[in-house]
């Protein structure tokens, strides 16, 4: 299959579903793939959330990213509804901070649970629907903390997404030739309730300090990132592990 060549970031009458939705970055995400002209089911664990509810471009529903059989539903109703699927965004993630010697099971079953399960749940149900129409694009959030197993963040939670870039390449590779992108975002930390309130404790340190650009990065960043592979400007990459880290990893 030869695949298009790149173009601009024109999301008109695509359908995505996102997960993670009420989330710093997902809001972001979802209101940026709605500015594009995306049709944009928004999900997360909550059975009802207002934050979208004055932007009638953007539909939410609950959905259990650990479970399986809710993964299905919720895309089984979504292909009901608009007949068509071209963008899953796997944005739904928990972060922790304990080191390996300190991490009790529930935790680490929990992490792996939201932040791996969460992808796989979602990707497992999609690429088969994305196959049979020979095309899809798959993004999910990896981190920084992935790459270099860890910045601030617990052992729990850098395996996890060291785990998502994997899964990410591996459903590239073997999904490329039938018209399927996979690709992941690695955000540095991000302003927001995540690196702020969960990783120091409402107190993050001084951006100078650990950033070449001297700030922390936005939900928006991240979301223009996310835009920018969910779109046609990058129908030539997939496999990749995007890093969006205002210049914290140079590689």
């Amino acid at each position: 299959m030869v695949m298009p060549s790149s173009g601009p970031a024109d999301l008109a009458d695509k359908v995505v579903v996102l997960t993670g939705a009420t989330g710093d970055i997902g809001q972001a995400t979802s209101w940026a793939l709605a500015d594009c002209g995306a049709i944009v089911v928004a999900t997360d664990i909550h059975e009802s959330s207002d934050v979208f509810d004055a932007d009638e471009r953007i539909d939410y529903r609950p959905l259990d990213v650990t479970s399986r059989a809710s993964a299905d539903e919720v895309i089984a109703n979504v292909m009901a509804d608009h007949g068509r699927l071209d963008i899953a965004v796997l944005a739904a993630g928990i972060a922790t901070t304990n080191p390996i010697d300190k991490v009790e099971e529930d935790e680490w079953a929990t992490v792996m649970d939201i932040n791996v399960y969460g992808v796989m749940n979602i990707a497992r149900a999609v690429v088969p629907i994305m196959r049979e129409r020979g095309f899809g694009k798959i993004v999910a959030i990896g981190s920084i903390a992935g790459r270099l197993g860890g910045v601030a963040s617990g052992a729990a939670y850098a395996a996890s997404k060291g785990a998502v870039h994997a899964l990410i390449k591996n459903i590239a590779r073997n999904n490329a030739n039938q018209g399927i992108y996979a690709n992941a975002v690695a955000p540095g930390p991000v302003s927001g309730t995540m690196w702020g309130e969960v990783i120091h404790g409402g107190n993050p340190p001084d951006p100078a300090s650990w950033v070449p650009t001297e700030r922390f990065g936005t939900p928006s960043d991240i979301a223009q990132a996310i835009v920018y592979l969910a779109s046609p400007q990058s129908n030539w990459v997939t496999g990749q592990v995007l890093d969006v880290n205002g210049g914290m990893l140079m590689v």
